[in-house]
């Protein structure tokens, strides 16, 4: 007689956070080798998505989403694509003379001649809190219904007014799948 036996899964598939995900290497664990760090943030927002990846509670709350916005080409030229991209999605640029009263402290960066704040080729931009939630939760919308099998053509072009500006191409926002073997 056979032994019965639960099949087990191929793949295990999981949503992956739109904002990026919590990396967990040398580099991205010591302060002192991440050129992104910045104080007063960094650490909050990693024990933050640890918990959301472990699908726990925390007690941190952060008033704002950073992100550092790639303001150069690799030949150095200046580039407002991405910076525009960014403000249309609420972020503005931070003004190194308010780091210190929002509480934050990057590990290395230069003023930029209008008083952002510069890292290489990035410079800071932030959001609200409810801002960013407004943005993941417009992303993840459009990605349910990229997914779904019975998504209209009017659905998705809702969709992609309601997520983006004109012109943007929301491929990037089609759900991504962590494989592992089990």
């Amino acid at each position: 007689m056979p032994i019965a036996r639960s099949p087990k899964p191929l793949l295990t598939v999981k949503d992956r956070n739109v904002a990026g995900e919590v990396m967990e290497t040398s580099a991205f664990v010591n302060t002192g080798m991440d050129k992104t760090y910045v104080g007063g943030y960094s650490d909050k927002r990693r024990e933050l998505d640890i918990a959301a990846a472990k699908h726990q509670e925390s007690d941190i709350e952060l008033p704002h989403r950073l992100q550092w916005v790639r303001t150069k080409k690799v030949s150095g030229q200046a580039d407002s694509t991405k910076p525009i991209e960014w403000r249309s999605k609420g972020y503005r640029p931070v003004r190194a003379d308010e780091l210190e009263s929002l509480g934050y402290s990057p590990l290395a960066f230069e003023t930029t001649a209008e008083g952002g704040v510069r890292n290489g080729d990035v410079e800071l931009y932030l959001c609200s809190a409810a801002q960013a939630e407004h943005n993941e939760t417009q992303a993840r919308r459009a990605v349910e219904l990229r997914t779904a099998g019975d998504t209209t053509s009017a659905e998705l072009r809702r969709a992609r007014a309601e997520t983006g500006s004109r012109g943007d191409d929301l491929t990037s926002l089609e759900q991504r799948v962590e494989v592992t073997r089990t």
